[in-house]
């Protein structure tokens, strides 16, 4: 019989929506979407701006109603506003809706070992090797493992107190395991 070694780390993590909200702060402090934060800051400022002078201008000088290009613009504003005030909220609810169903509201246990790691829930098991993952972040609050462009597997530093280890000897663990340097973002 062939005896099966300990796991060289052990995380606990519940995927709710706390995790859901960390990963989107993580996805949200990537490189690149600083700049898009600008542009749809710009283009709404810009939209509310010439919707406004246009209302003024069309108020001013005709009696009427407001001109359409204006109304359009305020319209196209107001609608960027919201999209920036509330993004993150819509985005942390997409993205625990994208969650797979296993794993929901559901304490993942993650066993790493020499050459892979394992994800399991009551009602799934997943094992991932090593060079499957592409890439690895880390904030204050969770690792993402991405093993894909849009897949990751996330592990809460919090869960590393509860099985022993430390989020700090994980860094170089993974590190040496994936052959990746670990990016770190604030969140």
């Amino acid at each position: 019989m062939e005896k099966v070694s300990e796991p060289e780390f052990s995380v606990i993590c519940r995927m709710d929506k706390t995790v859901a909200r960390q990963f989107v702060k993580l996805v949200f402090a990537k490189p690149g979407r600083k700049a898009w934060n600008i542009i749809l800051c710009v283009i709404t400022a810009a939209l509310l701006l010439v919707g406004t002078v246009a209302a003024v201008v069309s108020a001013r000088y005709d009696a009427s109603d407001l001109s359409p290009y204006a109304m359009m613009c305020l319209f196209l504003g107001v609608v960027y506003a919201i999209l920036i005030v509330f993004r993150q909220r819509i985005t942390t609810k997409a993205t625990y809706r994208g969650f797979p169903q296993g794993y929901r509201d559901q304490d993942v246990r993650y066993d790493f070992d020499d050459a892979s790691f394992a994800s399991r829930t009551p009602v799934s098991e997943e094992t991932v090797r090593y060079h499957a993952i592409c890439e690895v972040v880390e904030s204050d609050d969770l690792y993402a493992l991405f093993v894909g462009k849009r897949q990751a597997h996330l592990l809460s530093k919090a869960g590393f107190l509860t099985t022993g280890g430390s989020p700090e000897a994980f860094r170089t663990f993974i590190e040496e395991k994936t052959g990746k340097k670990i990016r770190r973002v604030r969140a």
